[in-house]
């Protein structure tokens, strides 16, 4: 599967936060971007019935990469933002390492999904 049409995308990833005992408060995490080249696909129906049930109506794109994604990473698409699901590792695989990320759009603000 050779990644074709690549685009450049951009990932938002948060940091963990810090609590502070003394003073009770929590300080949520740096959040970094960074730049990656990937291919995005519609997502298939297989993948989509592992999803959890409130996520099946979404948006939902499938990612293929060469960089390390985690869950909980934010995709930007077409200037809307793919909270990462699921991620599977093929970094180890002999001969296209890879990762296949599945996204689902996130709710803008007054737009029913």
């Amino acid at each position: 599967m050779p990644f074709t049409m690549n685009e450049t995308l951009t990932v938002k990833r948060r940091a963990v936060g810090s609590y502070s005992a003394t003073t009770g408060m929590s300080t949520p995490g740096t959040e970094t971007e960074l730049t990656i080249t990937a291919s995005v696909q519609p997502t298939s129906g297989k993948i989509l019935e592992r999803l959890e049930i409130n996520r099946r109506e979404k948006d939902v794109k499938t990612v293929y990469t060469h960089t390390e994604i985690l869950n909980n990473d934010f995709i930007i698409i077409d200037t809307h933002e793919y909270e990462v699901n699921n991620v599977e590792d093929y970094s180890r695989h002999p001969f296209l390492q890879h990762y296949k990320v599945v996204a689902t759009r996130k709710k803008d603000e007054g737009q029913r999904l």
